[in-house]
């Protein structure tokens, strides 16, 4: 529960923030947008039903958050992604995590040409809540807050041909990866890459990131941040790979359905690729 308190919490502090004009003029530069949704899901089954199941309800929070400045060549654009839900259901004892998403990129921007950027960026990954292993014994620990948490900071150029899809060039990017809780290195032997003992390992080497955000048919919105990184220092590792995207259906003006899919390559937590998707049914609102 302290997870949903924090979560909520922060979007306060958001709605704090965004409530004041957000209209960019030549006096103010800034254009500032804020969502704020809640899916849901839901089964129900009456005692005289004989084709299985179990009764459940589950519920997705999620903000997403925006504050961009541009003015002449310079640029200063700010991205903040929330996610947390849960789920309950017939034997299941109290509330189980099904998504949880902490996300921050700060990123400023000199444009060199019509289509190339120089750029320093600050990203920020993390989750609120603690994460269990439901499917073994005694329930292992396995993530929590800041375990792992990641924090890159990048230089380089950026090649942007559309407003809608940019690609990253990071020629010098640092990473910590952070570990600061009881995970269960039973369950992940390889401690997200920190050495047993410690709670910080930093890495330097080069990455790439891709980032899509368009509404590819009316009322159907796709979004992708695609990011790899070599890291070749303290040691030569192999490719990192995350893909996030969220496709997004409008039926009215509050009314949407959402399907959102996470993949991710990383033998510092497993040598196999990692898979999670929804498909829900919410209410969001913009500002």
């Amino acid at each position: 529960m302290r997870s949903i308190y924090l979560f909520v919490f922060t979007l306060l502090l958001i709605s704090q923030s965004f409530a004041q004009d957000n209209v960019s003029t030549v006096d103010n530069p800034w254009i500032k947008s804020v969502q704020f949704g809640v899916n849901f899901n839901q089964a129900t089954f009456s005692k005289a039903w004989k084709g299985g199941g179990s009764n459940s309800i589950s519920i997705g929070l999620l903000c997403n958050a925006k504050a961009n400045y541009a003015k002449g060549k310079n640029s200063w654009t700010n991205a903040l992604q929330m996610q947390y839900g849960f789920v309950n259901g017939q034997g299941v004892s109290g509330l189980r995590k099904s998504t949880d998403r902490l996300f921050f990129d700060s990123k400023y921007s000199h444009q060199l040409s019509k289509i190339w950027n120089a750029f320093g960026s600050v990203t920020f990954l993390s989750q609120f809540g603690q994460g269990l292993d439901y499917q073994k014994p005694n329930n292992p620990t396995i993530s929590g807050f800041m375990a792992p948490g990641y924090l890159f900071e990048s230089v380089g150029v950026e090649y942007k041909p559309v407003p809608y899809f940019n690609l990253q060039i990071g020629a010098l990017t640092m990473r910590q990866t952070f570990v600061n809780s009881a995970v269960d290195t039973k369950e992940i032997p390889n401690n997200y890459g920190v050495a047993k003992g410690q709670t910080l390992l930093n890495e330097i080497g080069v990455q790439l990131v891709a980032s899509f955000d368009k509404d590819i048919v009316e009322n159907v919105n796709l979004k992708f941040r695609y990011g790899t990184m070599f890291a070749y220092l303290p040691k030569v590792k192999s490719l990192d790979h995350r893909l996030d995207l969220t496709a997004t259906a409008r039926v009215n003006k509050f009314l949407n359905v959402n399907f959102a899919l996470i993949g991710i390559y990383d033998d510092d937590i497993v040598s196999d690729l990692q898979l999670s998707q929804g498909l829900a049914l919410g209410l969001l609102a913009s500002f």
